[in-house]
């Protein structure tokens, strides 16, 4: 019988696979979440980074809730990862590489409710506005840019 140190749900993907295991003393075992508050993970792709002002505002579609909650958007930290498997298709196609993203993580307030860990929502982070002639100058200019220089 071996004790957690604290309260909270089991995260590791298969416990079931350290039966019959030898582990030595102080090996951690399970991954446990803690009994705080709760955080969520939104992934930001490494080409909508340049779009995305300091202290943008993001909108968290939780399951379960009908209301949207409005948070402000911490800064993205870490290396960029690829996102975990079944959150987007399966890619059979050979030569075809999976897009990058940043993760930026945010504390839920407690009118966000009780989500249970791993629920996947929708979040829309709003940026900066840009107008049609500097989306077309942008993409001249990053044309010219790959091209030319």
């Amino acid at each position: 019988m071996v004790a957690a140190p604290s309260d909270g749900t089991v995260l590791t993907e298969n416990p079931g696979a350290l039966i019959d295991q030898d582990v030595s003393s102080g090996q951690p075992l399970l991954e446990l979440s803690d009994a705080g508050p709760r955080t969520a993970r939104i992934y930001i792709p490494v080409s909508a980074l340049d779009h995305i002002p300091p202290q943008a505002e993001v909108a968290l579609a939780l399951p379960g809730h009908f209301s949207i909650v409005r948070m402000t958007l911490p800064p993205p930290g870490g290396d960029p990862v690829t996102l975990p498997k079944g959150l987007i298709a399966k890619q059979d196609y050979q030569g075809i590489v999976l897009p990058l993203f940043y993760t930026s993580h945010i504390t839920l307030p407690p009118s966000a409710g009780d989500p249970l860990i791993g629920e996947s929502g929708q979040a829309r982070i709003f940026g900066k506005r840009r107008s049609i002639a500097e989306r077309i100058f942008n993409v001249a200019f990053n044309l010219a840019r790959a091209h030319v220089f």
